[in-house]
């Protein structure tokens, strides 16, 4: 968790989590190929080392000038190889040198493989999977990007830029929907429920402890447990009862347990289940959406129960003025603040959007504070 501080910004995010008054509503910035592009530096570049996606970070968060902390300081494309089991087209190989990266989705998991995750256990099932059927070294990758932990951190605290988590740990649906394709994911969860929930039960103890206790190691005031494929719009009640809400329950409470903050990134809409997150523990987590689950909902729900950060649409950042955007956070402060709020882009700033608008968003926090 966020200790106190004499740095008002790391003030705000604490009182924020912990559901207190705050003297402004903090800013959040996530953006990490807009962070790239509004300073110049290519994706290919910003992608061939942490570090280079840091100092992007860092400078993006000086050109805004009055956010309160970044969401992640740094960011590989191996990361998303990781997560969802499938392949990814690269900018300076698979694409040009600054065309942002593309997730392949292409069903490179079998039906067969439920079994093999039973037989071999999944760090040694995902490392054959990752280095055999996406790319030879891709974890190597990965692996180098981790550890470059220590000095990604160093980095973003000698610039001064706070920042809210080191990590991404995720439930056992997210990757075996990537690696089997959503359509055929789903059509596994009935043809053959119980082949795949013995293998998410191998999985999953042990799944993200590496990544809980690294996080906790590097200082990381969070850690971001991540809900894609999994949210309520996609799945039937009777599957997300059984093949999502139970694994997002006990990592949340492993990642409270660890003294980390639960950051839910969850995108896509989860409306229908909001009133489960009341399960968990109060005024520790904070749950970030993406413009598609109802804000407001979420605030008449859980407002007096768990921090809320977003929803800034990306369409809006990218395609409206300053003044729309402005109007719009101003608004979301007003509904959803001042207590128990972060505004933060719904997910990612979009690549394209110019820079004034992502001042507009942090000037309206300055404004509403008076």
């Amino acid at each position: 968790m966020i200790a106190p501080s004499s740095d008002p910004r790391w003030e705000r995010l604490r009182k924020a989590v912990a559901l207190e008054p705050v003297d402004k509503v903090p800013v959040c910035l996530e953006g990490v190929a807009w962070c790239a592009r509004v300073t110049g530096m290519t994706l290919e570049e910003f992608l061939s080392d942490a570090t280079k996606a840091t100092k992007a970070n860092i400078d993006a968060f000086r050109l805004v000038g009055n956010a309160d902390c970044a969401n992640n300081p740094s960011f590989a494309s191996s990361s998303l190889n990781f997560l969802w089991m499938t392949g990814v087209k690269r900018p300076g190989y698979e694409l040009g040198p600054d065309e942002p990266w593309q997730v392949e989705e292409s069903g490179l998991m079998t039906p067969e493989d439920y079994d093999r995750i039973i037989e071999m256990g999944w760090p040694a099932f995902q490392a054959e999977f990752l280095n055999e059927r996406i790319r030879p070294g891709v974890l190597d990758e990965f692996l180098e990007f981790l550890g470059k932990g220590p000095s990604v951190v160093e980095q973003a605290k000698a610039a001064d830029m706070p920042f809210l988590s080191m990590g991404i740990i995720i439930q056992p649906f997210e990757p075996l929907c990537g690696g089997r394709t959503f359509t055929q994911f789903i059509l596994d969860l009935y043809r053959m429920p119980d082949k795949v929930e013995q293998a998410m039960q191998v999985m999953f103890p042990g799944m993200n402890d590496a990544a809980i206790a690294g996080c906790a190691a590097l200082g990381s005031p969070g850690v971001w447990i991540g809900g894609w494929r999994s949210a309520s719009r996609m799945l039937a009640q009777p599957l997300w009862d059984r093949f999502v809400w139970p694994y997002i329950k006990e990592l949340t409470l492993q990642v409270d347990a660890a003294g980390l903050i639960p950051i839910l990134h969850f995108d896509s809409d989860w409306t229908r289940d909001l009133p489960r997150l009341l399960e968990l523990p109060a005024g520790r987590c904070v749950l970030s959406l993406d413009s598609m689950t109802d804000i407001r909902k979420a605030k008449e729900i859980l407002g007096d129960h768990m921090c809320i950060m977003g929803d800034v649409p990306p369409a809006l950042l990218s395609s409206g003025t300053p003044d729309q955007v402005r109007e719009h956070c101003t608004r979301l402060i007003r509904d959803i603040g001042p207590t128990g709020y972060i505004l933060q882009s719904g997910c990612d700033i979009p690549v394209d959007a110019p820079l004034e608008n992502v001042k507009a968003m942090a000037d309206a926090a300055e404004a509403a504070a008076g």
